[in-house]
């Protein structure tokens, strides 16, 4: 998985050119941020990370992650010293001290999760389980007198009045403190890319106001730019409008619809849309 978006790879092979393979190892080797999987028209095989490595499927039917690369030798590519991180890191190089390396070996460990699938299936198994791993659940605790009560303003608190569909996750939910009045920036996203569900990779339409609770009355809404600095109408309008005959990758943003149950929201696969949510008090 490559940011959001599984890339396709076959061993060594290259899809624009005729690969004269020397290094059948580091020439497999893929860069894995979230998850890895194989396939076949029998069984799909998932496995999920918690932080970026190196993976590969050097033979049929399994899967090699790399959690971390460190060696004693130097491996004559050019660094004049062998990649071999400390604990306490290391001295100064000369003329400023004799590079010596500090403490034991670092120890990268991490958490993988394995998933079975069906036939064909690899990148909707993953989908269903990978942003619960990769965003594990903050827990809090603190601690309180004994025999006193702890003065909670709720024993329990869910923003959202209702389930989300499957296929779409909120990414975030944030309180703007610079804005005079309540609005929070919420930003929503597809899980699916094209073709990896028959059901789930379909277009979805969600309420916002699901989001920002039943209680809550929303008073406006501005759509946003991913990273929620620029309005949307803006950007579109100064975009470069490249020249040539294809505008295959370019998307239009569908409005937000506000009718008598909601503000609804459309999602295509794999997109992402912020927006500024302006509530009643």
């Amino acid at each position: 998985l490559m940011f959001i978006q599984f890339q396709k790879r076959i061993r060594s092979s290259r899809p624009t050119w005729e690969l004269d393979e020397h290094e059948p190892v580091a020439g497999n080797y893929y860069p894995i941020n979230a998850g890895i999987y194989i396939e076949d028209e029998d069984l799909s095989l998932v496995v999920l990370t918690d932080r970026s490595q190196g993976g590969s499927s050097l033979k049929d039917g399994s899967i090699e992650l790399m959690v971390q690369r460190r060696t004693l030798q130097d491996d004559s590519r050019g660094v004049f010293e062998p990649m071999n991180e400390t604990v306490g890191g290391m001295t100064a190089y000369p003329p400023y001290g004799d590079a010596t390396r500090i403490g034991p070996g670092v120890i990268i460990t991490g958490k993988h999760r394995l998933f079975v699938g069906k036939g064909y299936a690899g990148a909707a198994t993953a989908r269903t389980s990978m942003d619960a791993t990769f965003s594990d659940p903050l827990v809090f605790a603190a601690s309180a007198l004994q025999g006193k009560d702890v003065p909670f303003e709720e024993g329990a608190f869910n923003l959202i009045s209702s389930t989300l569909p499957p296929n779409v996750m909120l990414m975030t939910f944030s309180r703007m403190i610079d804005e005079p009045s309540i609005t929070f920036l919420i930003r929503v996203g597809h899980q699916y890319a094209e073709g990896e569900d028959p059901e789930l990779s379909k277009d979805v339409t969600i309420c916002l106001g699901t989001i920002v609770g039943s209680q809550r009355k929303i008073i406006s809404i501005k759509e946003k730019t991913l990273s929620g600095n620029r309005d949307i109408e803006t950007w579109q309008k100064q975009r470069l409008n490249w020249g040539g005959n294809s505008n295959e990758h370019v998307r239009d943003f569908d409005p937000v619809e506000c009718v008598k149950d909601g503000c609804m929201v459309s999602l295509k696969p794999m997109q992402i849309r912020t927006f500024f949510v302006q509530v009643e008090p």
